[in-house]
């Protein structure tokens, strides 16, 4: 089988642990934990396969974006195959959970149906109809923004009402970088017709968002150094994960001192949460906080997909609007950065 990109769209990432099916010579696996960070990249990385979990929510219409826009395969997983109907477009569906020996086997059935006739096949003329009302959804990347910030924001809805009016009660509003408060809040009194007060409340979820695109040179720092400006009144936090030899190209023109930067993050591996404040470097205006890279190589190899889970979890308990400023590559800190956010730009 000549070499072949094959992208995995599944919140299960446990068959890429370990060595497997990401050590094959003819095979290009990317994983991927969710639809938007799929969206972002699939455009440029063109894969020929895209596997993809029937349990996430919006995988059909994910579907059948794919199967309008690109030439790719479409592998459905699914805990039952026999109850997928026939309107997913899709070519395969396949027993899940996913494992390194299934995912080559799915790969060799859909580009050689031959291979294996009891493979479940579910495309059709489906694949060549126009473009339904679902699939304009796809279209427009604000709809997206919006309905994966519905998604990915559920926590107003799990809390009582009477904990949303405790946590916003006598606050006059925390200091940059506390812990008390992990989003901003808004309140606006009224009185109505008996003379009561009528306090309404607005809740501004928490938000990470990732500046990402596939070339270099479009002005993702700009774009993220003015994101984190004018949301200054939301306790911002930016972190540039553009790793270098040397300053990076935000803290060049931001004029940023040459330490904390996150070398000593990386190295405190037990007392992470502690080190956290000596990290954070005040803007010139003093509008938001930024994190930068360390100042060569060597230190900022060391930083892993554990730093990178550690760091974004402290930093949500301090801030109330995370930025990252990320590097036009698919390693697997870019990645698994997509991973964690709940918007990209």
């Amino acid at each position: 089988m000549a070499f072949k990109k094959v992208m995995v769209v599944d919140p299960d990432l446990s068959a890429f642990e370990g060595k497997g099916v990401v050590d094959e010579k003819d095979m290009e696996v990317i994983p991927v934990a969710n639809l938007l960070a799929a969206r972002s990249i699939i455009g440029e990385y063109r894969p020929h396969v895209v596997i993809l979990s029937s349990e996430i929510e919006g995988a059909r219409d994910f579907a059948r974006y794919v199967s309008k826009r690109t030439d790719a395969r479409i592998v459905l997983t699914s805990p039952d195959p026999q109850l997928i109907d026939r309107h997913w477009k899709t070519d395969l569906v396949v027993p899940a959970p996913l494992t390194p020996q299934s995912i080559r086997e799915a790969v060799a059935r859909c580009l050689d149906p031959n291979l294996a006739p009891e493979a479940v096949d579910l495309s059709s003329t489906q694949r060549n109809q126009e473009v339904t009302e679902e699939d304009d959804f796809w279209k427009d990347d604000s709809l997206l923004v919006k309905k994966w910030s519905r998604l990915a924001n559920p926590f107003a809805r799990r809390q009582p009402e009477e904990q949303k009016r405790e946590s916003l009660s006598g606050s006059s509003g925390p200091e940059r970088g506390s812990e008390e408060v992990l989003a901003p809040q808004a309140s606006k009194v009224s009185r109505n017709e008996l003379g009561e007060t009528d306090v309404r409340e607005k809740i501004i979820h928490q938000e990470v968002i990732s500046v990402y695109s596939t070339k270099g040179g479009v002005g993702r720092t700009l774009v993220a150094a003015h994101l984190a400006h004018y949301l200054r009144k939301f306790n911002p936090l930016l972190i540039d994960l553009n790793f270098a030899e040397g300053p990076s190209d935000l803290s060049i023109n931001w004029q940023l001192p040459k330490i904390p930067h996150l070398g000593k993050f990386i190295t405190a591996v037990e007392d992470r949460k502690s080190c956290f404040g000596e990290l954070v470097v005040k803007s010139s205006a003093s509008t938001f906080d930024i994190v930068q890279t360390p100042p060569t190589l060597r230190q900022s190899d060391r930083f892993d997909l554990d730093t990178l889970a550690d760091l974004i979890s402290v930093a949500k308990r301090r801030y109330g609007m995370i930025i990252v400023d990320l590097p036009y590559n698919y390693s697997n800190i870019t990645l698994e950065m997509l991973n964690l956010s709940s918007l990209i730009l």
